[in-house]
């Protein structure tokens, strides 16, 4: 995958995940908490500041009920 693309994909996963968030009411200390993290890994993630690795990746999806898969499949087709 072209580096171009890969980033517009990973931009695409973070802002879901951020609405995602945001839509369930959860702020970014609860879903921290959730995933044994500190707040400021969720604020890194979703401004683009640090990246996800796969774990912590479906670790939030988990948190948030968000299909991993479907989620990376969504954002291919964009």
């Amino acid at each position: 995958m072209k580096e171009a693309l890969r980033e517009q994909v990973w931009k695409h996963i973070r802002n879901r995940l951020a609405k995602k968030r945001e839509s369930q009411g959860i702020t970014q200390t609860e879903l921290a908490k959730k995933i044994g993290k500190h707040q400021t890994f969720v604020s890194k993630y979703e401004t683009d500041q640090s990246s996800l690795n796969v774990m912590d990746f479906i670790a939030v999806c988990t948190a948030l009920r968000v299909s991993p898969s479907k989620l990376i499949e969504n954002a291919r087709k964009n």
